[in-house]
């Protein structure tokens, strides 16, 4: 039987082995391609943060894994899955693993992650992202938007200060970006737990055009703080180091003589004039400004 792909999943270990690092509180986010090729990131527990990569061939994984512990040590391995169906619908994969950076070898199950419940059950997690993983900058954290962040997203994108260049952004596009009915991934800037922005990234999957894509946006009483460079930073550093981009895109309006000055603080350089390329709130076709940054130029 050929199950459906793994991508956008999250799983999480449902039988914690005494030789192995992962536990309960871990959980992985897949991402699976047209060829095959799976990866994941993970974390939670005593992992800091892990990555795993391998390929896909019917319903058996064969990747390797290495990982950062809370405590600061270093592991890796090596494994085989095996793709099943649970009763409620959900995909497990039992696991057959083995230590390469030091002695020992198990077996292990883990099951997808369930659906939110409660009032925001119809969120769903972000495709791509474990639950509570986050990005954090050197003043700033960047956490997925989840069902609860809909309200802020929708009045931050509409205030004053914001709104004129986020033009026509819906609660309902909102809510599909975070259920993942839409291409952009969603994050929130939080300062100190406080939620000071909006940042979603795309990205373009075909191997000859592959880049990722940022938008920002800072609320008008955080504006002018350095808080849009440091998300930015954050942002385009897990797009290269995590996710592997060699190219990231970022395309203001040409007027927006502030926010260039920001993105190019970052590392981005124009491109070009992209002409009457964005229509404004007030009905109008405005220019745009192409720019671009190279993972071989990024210095975090």
């Amino acid at each position: 039987m050929a199950f459906p792909s793994l991508d956008g999943r999250v799983f999480r270990d449902a039988t914690p082995q005494p030789m192995g690092d992962v536990g309960g509180e871990t959980h992985f986010s897949y991402h699976e391609d047209a060829d095959g090729r799976v990866w994941a990131e993970y974390s939670g527990g005593s992992i800091a943060r892990g990555y795993l990569v391998g390929t896909r061939s019917g319903d058996a994984l064969d990747f390797r894994y290495v990982h950062l512990t809370e405590s600061g040590e270093t592991a890796a391995g090596h494994c085989r899955s095996v793709v099943k169906a649970l009763a409620d619908g959900r995909l497990s994969m039992d696991e057959s693993w083995e230590w390469e950076s030091r002695p020992g070898r198990g077996t292990s199950v883990v099951e997808e992650a369930p659906p939110p419940t409660g009032d925001r059950a119809e969120y769903a997690v972000e495709p791509g992202r474990a639950p509570g993983m986050k990005l954090a900058g050197r003043r700033v954290t960047l956490r997925p938007a989840q069902g609860t962040d809909v309200d802020g997203i929708v009045g931050l994108l509409g205030a004053p200060g914001v709104v004129e260049r986020w033009p026509g952004e819906t609660r309902e596009h909102v809510e599909g970006k975070v259920r993942g009915d839409d291409d952009a991934k969603p994050f929130v800037i939080e300062l100190e737990g406080e939620t000071v922005g909006y940042i979603q990234y795309y990205e373009e999957a075909d191997d000859d055009y592959r880049h990722a894509g940022l938008d920002v946006a800072i609320a008008a009483e955080h504006q002018g703080q350095g808080l849009g460079v440091d998300a930015l930073v954050t942002m385009v550093r897990h797009l290269i180091d995590d996710l592997g981009h060699h190219r990231v895109v970022i395309d203001p309006a040409a007027d927006n003589t502030r926010a260039i000055r920001a993105y190019e603080k970052v590392g981005f350089r124009p491109v070009g004039i992209m002409r009457e390329y964005e229509r404004g709130g007030d009905g109008t076709w405005h220019d745009g400004l192409l720019m671009d940054l190279l993972a071989s130029e990024f210095e975090a």
